[in-house]
């Protein structure tokens, strides 16, 4: 692929919107594990087609739908675990699905040295199926079948994700759901304006967490975030000319997990917020050296030859800040009530 195609390919970025509103209405529509299964089998197929394809354009058109499947599995997903996990194990676990996208990304950097890309597309087609089979065993969300007033099945659900306790346990997270999907049921049937509908939303616990997300996915889009992968070895070049590309894009990926593990042990000790901001701003530090520097060697204005180090060892730091700070538990800056929201 040309330099120019290789951008088109990059561009998915732009079906993830409409992705993002797909999976919102199906997923409360039919509930996030029909959802997960719906975009594993669409995974599935793109992969075949993928395998399959004989131009560049075919592989274009697949790429565009993958852009908008993407959401279509990761925002139920994450929701999935926000509805059944208790709060004091959120953020790891949301993290540890963070951990296992770069993990699997880095595989198949690692495979490309050594395995041709189509049988590379075919080994990929495993994940999703095995993914399939697992949605397809879990019980579907107990908040989603208390929302939709299946109490019953609710109650099994929970029982089945609290390890087949005793009902008695489970008892008052249960009357909790139940009385909070009956009072928000009560409340929609005397709301008679659109004022009253939307007013929860206008409210100070949901439009700041709201506009700090807003405003870090903004920021961190902006530095490069969709696009920094698949640039990674003209980066690189730039920067270092004696690097492998093979050896950089797994570095990269490498030190991407390693921020991501780091996260899992360092959360419940510097809490969420302080490790979002520290990773935003010290990141934001690093983006700008790399700047610097490299600016400074168009204008030869400094001997690169001494400082090309700096950039690499500022990049690798980025990638291992950003990591850690990982934008997805920042769904716990909402109230309960909100969190699905900001997932979507």
């Amino acid at each position: 692929m040309t330099l120019d195609e290789v951008t088109w390919f990059n561009s998915y970025c732009f079906t993830l919107t409409l992705g993002f509103l797909a999976s919102g209405i199906l997923g409360q529509n039919i509930g996030s594990r029909r959802t997960m299964l719906i975009a594993a089998i669409t995974y599935i197929t793109c992969c075949f087609t993928f395998y399959l394809s004989t131009s560049v354009t075919i592989i274009l058109i697949v790429q565009a739908f993958v852009g908008l499947n993407i959401p279509m599995s990761m925002s139920p997903s994450y929701a999935y675990i926000v509805e059944i996990a208790e709060p004091q194990l959120r953020s790891i676990l949301l993290a540890i699905g963070n951990l296992a996208i770069i993990a699997g990304s880095c595989f198949a950097v690692m495979m490309a040295k050594y395995i041709h890309l189509k049988t590379i597309i075919l080994i990929n087609t495993i994940f999703p199926v095995i993914g399939l089979l697992t949605v397809y065993l879990l019980p579907e969300s107990p908040h989603w079948l208390a929302s939709k007033g299946k109490l019953r099945e609710a109650e099994n659900a929970l029982l089945w994700l609290r390890g087949w306790t005793e009902p008695i346990k489970i008892e008052s997270e249960l009357k909790s759901l139940n009385d909070s999907y009956h009072d928000n049921e009560s409340s929609h049937k005397t709301v008679n304006s659109l004022k009253n509908t939307f007013s929860p939303y206008l409210t100070r616990p949901f439009c700041l967490p709201l506009v700090s997300i807003i405003y870090m996915f903004f920021a961190h889009s902006s530095a490069g975030s969709f696009t920094l992968h698949a640039y990674c070895i003209v980066i690189f070049k730039k920067m270092d000319p004696t690097f492998d590309r093979y050896v950089a894009v797994a570095l990269f990926d490498t030190i991407r997990g390693i921020g991501a593990f780091v996260y899992i042990f360092v959360v419940p000790y510097a809490g969420k917020k302080k490790l979002q901001f520290f990773s935003f701003i010290t990141a934001g530090f690093s983006y700008s050296i790399i700047a610097i520097i490299l600016l400074l060697k168009e204008k030869e204005l400094v001997n690169y030859h001494v400082y090309s180090f700096v950039p690499v060892v500022m990049f690798f730091m980025s990638t291992f800040l950003t990591s850690m700070g990982s934008f997805c538990s920042i769904v716990n800056y909402f109230q309960q009530d909100f969190a699905m929201l900001a997932l979507e």
